[in-house]
């Protein structure tokens, strides 16, 4: 039985990499993707993709699009707050794991 993930997608070549590395290996179901996004200006907190281009790609690798939006000027216990809701609503669905898009650490 393969186990059931989330990927932490930013949107950016090392992320869709990796997710094609993930979407390959036999040992796992990805069953989402989860981007943080800043509330103020609608784009992923890490790189500044724009949330249509996230949509556009998640709508074309044909996986669901979760996205968690932040404060701009963030604090770690804000990302810690939503990220862990999230992820206990993925666990609460049979998701165990949660997948990220460096390459070094795939």
């Amino acid at each position: 039985m393969k186990q059931r993930i989330v990927f932490c997608w930013s949107g950016g070549k090392d992320s869709a990499l990796a997710l094609n590395r993930a979407l390959r290996d036999e040992r796992y179901e990805v069953v989402a993707l989860l981007t943080t996004c800043n509330e103020q200006f609608q784009r992923v907190s890490m790189h500044g993709v724009r949330i249509a281009l996230l949509e556009a790609q998640a709508s074309a690798i044909r996986l669901p699009l979760y996205e968690i939006f932040v404060s701009q000027r963030s604090s770690n216990e804000e990302y810690g707050r939503k990220m862990g809701a999230c992820l206990q609503s993925f666990r609460s669905q049979g998701v165990s794991g949660c997948a990220f898009g460096s390459t070094t650490a795939w």
